[in-house]
């Protein structure tokens, strides 16, 4: 979702008695789980079920965020005592929003109209008019290849014809050193360089040498702070994102197509990482309302 913005959740618990501790708060504020994991695993399960239903095109607007509509995410999570088999056994329910819910076939049978003002790609599939922010689109398409990449242990990398030298304090030379293998998954070569420093041999193939020394320094500072909750990977995929087209930049047609279409393959071809809209489609019916042709 946007940033700023947020989603209107009901969330029901339901956990067996032997399970939790009521005496660790003199008032009964707080309660204790015996498997915090299990609760934790059921909750996050239901939530991202909700939250993330079967992928649907709801409407010609999408999240209408300026005027605090939001879809109402109802989770129910169960947690059992036999933890094993029944910490993701849960049941959610998505209501959608004031539209009716119209999905995006993906046979690209698609008619490219042309780029407006460098930024918006026009299309009509169906008699139906698309209007696609092309940043927002290519920053899902990166963002998913780069997840696969990742979850694959594929992410490819370009090998420096000179390595970039690092001087780093005691501390965070260890940082670094402790954690070889996660920045080798994230794309990364890093030697050590003697004393204090380091060598970045190889890097993710979507940075180009500052960015890729900058994201290094973003990880040590991030590692070094225990209080941080989004993972690293996370970083690596939002920073990727940077390597998408702009607004302004001008695309040839073919571009222009494979951008589309690869768009319409993505998991969530709706929403760019960051949440906002990626695609707003104009019916028929639509228009003529608009134009005050129906009432």
């Amino acid at each position: 979702m946007t940033t700023g913005t947020y989603p209107v959740v009901i969330l029901n618990v339901e956990v067996e008695p032997e399970m939790i501790d009521v005496n660790v708060h003199p008032n009964k504020l707080e309660i204790k789980f015996s498997d915090e994991h299990a609760v934790y695993s059921a909750v996050y399960n239901a939530l991202t079920k909700a939250l993330n239903p079967t992928p649907t095109f709801t409407g010609n607007v999408g999240f209408n965020t300026r005027s605090g509509i939001f879809p109402i995410a109802i989770a129910e999570a169960n947690v059992d005592g036999k933890v094993n088999n029944s910490a993701s056994e849960y049941e959610s329910h998505s209501i959608d929003m004031i539209f009716d819910s119209v999905e995006i076939c993906n046979d690209y049978d698609i008619k490219y109209l042309g780029q407006y003002m460098s930024t918006y790609l026009l299309a009509v599939k169906d008699g139906e008019l698309y209007i696609i922010d092309q940043h927002a689109a290519h920053e899902r398409i990166l963002y998913e290849k780069y997840v696969r990449e990742f979850k694959s242990g594929n992410i490819k990398t370009q090998r420096l014809l000179i390595p970039t030298i690092l001087e780093l304090k005691d501390d965070e030379k260890s940082t670094v050193m402790e954690n070889l293998d996660l920045f080798n998954t994230l794309g990364y070569e890093i030697e050590d360089f003697g004393e204090k420093t380091i060598a970045i041999r190889s890097v993710p193939i979507f940075f180009d040498q500052p960015k890729a020394r900058l994201f290094v320094e973003e990880c040590i500072a991030y590692l070094s702070d225990k209080s941080n909750r989004t993972s690293v990977e996370e970083m690596l995929f939002k920073k990727a994102c940077k390597a998408a087209v702009k607004a302004k930049d001008t695309l040839t047609e073919e571009e222009a197509i494979e951008l589309i279409k690869s768009l319409f393959s993505c998991e969530n071809p709706y929403n760019c990482p960051h949440g906002r809209p990626t695609i707003i489609k104009f019916t028929k019916y639509d228009l003529e309302k608009m134009f005050k042709r129906v009432v």
